[in-house]
């Protein structure tokens, strides 16, 4: 388990890296992951070191988890948009995961980062874990079809017990 949490951000960068360098076009596609780790993976680790406060970090992480659930309705509700399914939404919420540890961690006190008054420490950790839940039913709504086909796969396969 520990080197799980050791080695499981190395080889998210590994994987984000690899598909960035063999299909660039994906990351810039807003109904795709691809923005999303990037928000997940870059910008809360670098507001995480740079900032003093944890506003913007948790300004970014309000309007991401804000875009999330759009992006859920939209695909749940009007199905409008052409959203690229993927394992790779599956690192996002990974991505987000680490990045809400993190967070906490740091918000800790062991890291430096202050938390205002006004926003306590549950509260950010409250935020985070919207953030996480909002990207996961987000990847589950662009994968809902892949999804019900491994289910039918898995009924199929069972259905003879």
């Amino acid at each position: 388990l520990l080197a799980g949490i050791v080695v499981g951000p190395f080889l998210l960068f590994f994987w984000v890296g690899l598909l960035t360098y063999r299909h660039p076009s994906a990351v810039s596609n807003p109904l795709g992951p691809g923005p999303h780790c990037v928000v997940a993976m870059l910008a809360v680790p670098l507001l995480i070191v740079f900032c003093q406060s944890a506003i913007p970090l948790a300004v970014v992480i309000a309007c991401h988890t804000l875009v999330a659930l759009a992006g859920t309705l939209e695909s749940t509700l009007l199905g409008q948009l052409p959203w690229q399914p993927g394992t790779f939404w599956g690192l996002v919420v990974y991505a987000a995961v680490l990045g809400t540890y993190t967070t906490g961690v740091v918000s800790e006190g062991r890291g430096g980062m202050a938390v205002p008054r006004h926003l306590n420490r549950r509260e950010l950790a409250l935020l985070g874990w919207s953030w996480v839940l909002a990207l996961a039913s987000l990847a589950v709504a662009v994968n809902r079809e892949r999804l019900r086909g491994r289910f039918r796969d898995w009924q199929q396969r069972h259905a003879g017990n």
